[in-house]
Formats: C-alpha cells, sequence, structure tokens
C-alpha cells in the first residue's frame, strides 16, 4: 500500500522473491520493535537530516 494516496501496488515476482521480501519486512519489524537502529552508512548519508551531527555518516 502507498499510505498518502491509500492506493495498493501487486507484487510481480516469483514465490522465492515474495518469501525473500517477507522476511526482509518481518526482520526489520523485529529490529523496530527491539530498538535495534544500527547505522548502516552509505549514499543516503548525503540526504539525512542528522549527517552532520552522526558519527557513522559518510563524509563525501
Amino acid at each position: 500500500y502507498y499510505l498518502t494516496n491509500n492506493t495498493s501496488v501487486s507484487f510481480v515476482g516469483t514465490d522465492k522473491e515474495l518469501d525473500k521480501t517477507k522476511k526482509w519486512i518481518l526482520d526489520t519489524i523485529a529490529k523496530i520493535l527491539t530498538g535495534d537502529f544500527t547505522a548502516t552508512p552509505g549514499f543516503m548519508c548525503g540526504t539525512c537530516d542528522f549527517n552532520k551531527i552522526c558519527p557513522f555518516a559518510k563524509k563525501n
């Protein structure tokens, strides 16, 4: 679902891809619930509001 406009999208993929996606979603939920917010520095650091104070931010 796209929450901003309340529209759904279809998943076109193999059963293996669907299982991998489900696992990623469940793993992400578990990390959120346990407070596991491990830093993952990368190209998105340049757009993050916290990059100037983050000790893990990837500096260009």
